[in-house]
């Protein structure tokens, strides 16, 4: 049986990025990079810039799981993730993707520190469900 199960994902999305910077001055190695330039599967140029983080697929029904991952490799980097932010022109996003399986919905609330950390940085935070099995 297949089992409900979340990612994460921590993204600086700017129209030009220098992703190598970006690591440089966070100090970490990003799960995932994108160029403005990519061509999308419909022919379209992807539009913008991304650096990110994330977590793999994990059996969870707790959000709060993959997203203290993610935020434990940044949290005390907000200075500098806002200083990223003010040189290029960038945004914060956070991204949950949650395949829920046999109606097994996680806990979805966000707890106090990754509000206020959120909230420090001028994050976005999106979800993106998928309802897989059973789940009537």
């Amino acid at each position: 049986m297949d089992k409900t199960n979340v990612q994460a994902n921590f993204t600086i999305i700017a129209n030009v990025l220098d992703h190598i910077e970006v690591s440089s001055v966070l100090g970490i190695e990003p799960s995932y990079i994108r160029h403005s330039n990519e061509v999308l599967n419909n022919g379209r140029l992807f539009g913008h810039d991304e650096w990110g983080i994330g977590t793999e697929y994990e059996e969870s029904l707790d959000i709060n799981d993959q997203l203290k991952k993610i935020t434990d490799a940044v949290y005390d980097k907000t200075a500098i993730v806002n200083e990223v932010c003010e040189k290029f022109h960038a945004k914060c996003h956070f991204l949950i993707v949650v395949n829920v399986e046999n109606g097994e919905f996680p806990a979805m609330y966000f707890e106090s520190d990754f509000i206020k950390f959120a909230t420090s940085i001028n994050a976005e935070i999106g979800f993106d469900p998928y309802f897989l099995s059973n789940c009537e």
